[in-house]
C-alpha cells in the first residue's frame, strides 16, 4: 500500500467515524444529554476525525470571560490556559472576530508573540480554532497537533461543522437549564411554605424536583388544620413538564384550599376538581388524592382520582395500601351516569403513619409499578419511627442509585391520639402490602 493509499484510507475511515458520531451528537441533542457529556462526544469526535489533530477543547463564552468546558488530553488546558493568561491566540480571536484561525506552525507564527512560545514549550507545533456561534459568540472549537502543517481545508470544513453543533448543543442546554431553574422556582412557590400545626397530628412533607434538563412537572402536596379539629391532606400530580405543567399545578392547589375550607369531603373535592380542569384546561390530565383525617377518632376519609393508593404503617409496622374511593384521573370525562364519586373510609389505630406519594417515588424503567410499590411498602415497614427520619429513609431507599428523572413528592402523617371507635368502616378496607 502507498503512503497515498494509506492517507486515502485514513480519510475514508474518519469520514465514517464523522458520520456516525453525527448521529450520535443529534441523539444527544434530541435528549437532551448534560452538557458536559456532549461537548465531551464534540471533542473527541473532533481530534478521531481530523488524521492529524492530537487533541481537541471546547472553550465557551461565560459571563465576561471564557473557560475550557471539554477536553480529550490535559494539554489542552495548558495551552488553552495560555491564551487566557496572555489574552491573545487563535481561540481568542476566533471567538472576538467569528472566523477559524488554522495555524500551520506555531514555530513561526508571529501574531501571538506571547502566546505562541508557550504552545511550543507543551510540545504543540499547530492548531485550528473554529468560532462557535449562536445568535452571538459562545465559544470555540480548539484542535491542536505535535507536528506541523497538521491541518488543512478540509480539516477546516469537518471542524467547523463540529463547532456549529457544539454552538446548538451549548445554547439549547443552557436553555433548557434556565427552563428548568424558572420551573423549579415557580413549582417551589407554590407549594406550602409550611404545613400546619393540628393537635394529636404529626405531619412532614418532602418535595425533589426532576434532575433532568426541564422535566419538573406538576407534582404537588398540601395540608390544612380544618375548624372541626381535622386535617386535610391532598397530593396529586399534573401530566407534563416544565412552567406549564407548575402552573396548572398551582390553580389546582388553589381550588383545593377553597373547596376543603368551604366543608367539602373528599368525594365532593374531586367532583369539584374534575369540573374546574375540564372548563379551564380540558386537555390536561392530573392525578389527585384528597383526604381528611381525623385524630380524635382515627378515622381517615379519601378520594382519589387516578391516583395512587396511600400506604399505611400500623403500630406494629405491618403495612397496608388504602383501598377504594377511586375514580378516573382528572381530566377524564366522568361516565355521566350521575353516580357520586366514590369514598373510602377506614379507621387507623393510634400511632399509625399515614403515606402520601407521587409516582416518581415508586415507579422505575423497566421494573413494574407493584415492584415499586413493594419496595416502597418494605421500605417504610423498616424506617425509622421517627418522622423526619423516617421520610428521608424512604426517600433514600426508594430512589437508590436513581437519577431523579421524575417529580418526587410525599406527605407523611401520624394520628398520635387515642381513637374514640376500633370499628372499621367497611368501605375501603387497607390492603396488605
Amino acid at each position: 500500500m502507498t503512503v497515498a493509499e494509506g492517507r486515502q484510507g485514513g480519510a475514508e475511515d474518519a469520514r465514517q467515524r464523522l458520520a456516525a458520531g453525527l448521529a450520535e451528537l443529534s441523539g444527544l441533542l434530541l435528549s437532551r444529554a448534560e452538557l458536559p457529556r456532549t461537548l465531551g462526544r464534540v471533542a473527541d469526535l473532533a481530534r478521531d476525525s481530523m488524521p492529524g489533530c492530537d487533541a481537541v477543547g471546547v472553550t465557551v463564552v461565560q459571563g465576561e470571560g471564557v473557560e475550557t468546558a471539554a477536553c480529550t488530553d490535559d494539554v489542552v488546558q495548558v495551552v488553552d490556559g495560555a491564551q487566557y493568561d496572555t489574552g491573545e491566540g487563535p481561540c481568542l480571536d476566533a471567538i472576538r472576530h467569528q472566523r477559524p484561525y488554522l495555524i500551520r506552525s506555531m514555530a513561526t507564527e508571529r501574531r501571538w508573540p506571547r502566546f505562541t512560545p508557550a504552545a511550543v514549550q507543551a510540545g504543540i507545533q499547530a492548531s485550528l480554532s473554529l468560532p462557535m456561534t449562536a445568535d452571538e459568540p459562545v465559544g470555540a472549537l480548539n484542535c491542536y497537533a505535535r507536528t506541523p502543517d497538521a491541518f488543512d481545508q478540509a480539516d477546516e470544513q469537518v471542524g467547523q461543522l463540529l463547532a456549529d453543533q457544539a454552538a446548538v448543543a451549548l445554547t439549547n442546554l443552557r436553555t433548557y437549564a434556565e427552563e428548568h431553574r424558572i420551573a423549579v422556582a415557580l413549582q417551589r412557590s407554590l407549594l406550602p411554605a409550611g404545613l400546619p400545626t393540628v393537635g394529636g397530628v404529626e405531619l412532614t412533607a418532602r418535595y425533589l424536583p426532576a434532575s433532568a434538563e426541564i422535566h419538573v412537572g406538576g407534582d404537588w402536596y398540601d395540608a390544612l388544620a380544618l375548624a372541626d379539629g381535622t386535617v386535610g391532606l391532598v397530593i396529586g400530580d399534573v401530566a407534563g413538564h416544565g412552567v406549564a405543567a407548575a402552573a396548572i399545578m398551582g390553580q389546582l392547589r388553589t381550588a383545593w384550599r377553597a373547596y376543603t375550607l368551604d366543608g367539602h369531603p373528599p368525594a365532593g373535592i374531586i367532583e369539584r376538581l374534575h369540573r374546574l380542569l375540564a372548563t379551564v384546561e380540558p386537555e390536561v390530565l392530573a392525578t389527585c388524592c384528597c383526604v381528611v383525617a381525623d385524630p380524635s377518632s382515627g378515622l381517615v376519609r379519601w378520594a382519589s382520582a387516578g391516583h395512587l393508593d396511600p400506604l399505611v404503617r400500623a403500630p406494629d409496622t405491618t403495612t397496608a395500601f388504602l383501598d377504594g374511593g377511586r375514580t378516573v384521573p382528572l381530566g377524564v370525562p366522568l361516565d355521566g351516569s350521575g353516580d357520586p364519586i366514590p369514598e373510602g373510609q377506614a379507621t387507623l389505630a393510634p400511632g399509625s403513619l399515614l403515606l402520601l406519594y407521587t409516582d416518581g417515588l415508586v415507579e422505575r424503567r423497566q421494573e413494574s409499578l407493584q415492584a415499586g410499590l413493594n419496595r416502597l411498602a418494605h421500605a417504610l415497614a423498616v424506617g425509622p419511627e421517627q418522622l423526619e427520619a423516617c421520610c428521608d429513609h424512604l426517600v433514600a431507599e426508594s430512589l437508590a442509585d436513581q437519577t431523579v428523572t421524575d417529580d418526587v413528592a410525599l406527605v407523611a402523617v401520624r394520628l398520635l391520639t387515642n381513637p374514640s371507635s376500633a370499628t372499621r368502616a367497611q368501605a375501603g378496607q387497607p390492603r396488605q402490602a
